[in-house]
């Protein structure tokens, strides 16, 4: 499993962390774990609505192609004989 080290963190926002993992009954490390993989996955998971979104506009935007029904496809070959 990886490690980070998180240097100049204000003293603000480490209390709050502390408040919150005694609060939740977690140590410190547990619960700037938790924040981290929570915060994480949310941008992925903005990242992948943004990506469908892009791509249903894109489809939305593409120029339908005319189709034939097969009765004239059927008229065009007969006459064609």
């Amino acid at each position: 499993m990886g490690q980070i080290t998180i240097r100049h963190l204000d003293e603000a926002t480490l209390q709050e962390l502390r408040r919150l993992a005694w609060s939740r009954g977690h140590s410190l490390e547990e619960e700037a774990e938790e924040m981290l993989k929570w915060a994480v996955w949310e941008m992925v998971r903005t990242e992948r609505q943004k990506l469908l979104q892009e791509i249903g506009s894109f489809h939305a935007n593409l120029e339908k192609p005319a189709l034939s029904s097969s009765a004239d496809l059927i008229r065009e070959d007969r006459d064609s004989r």
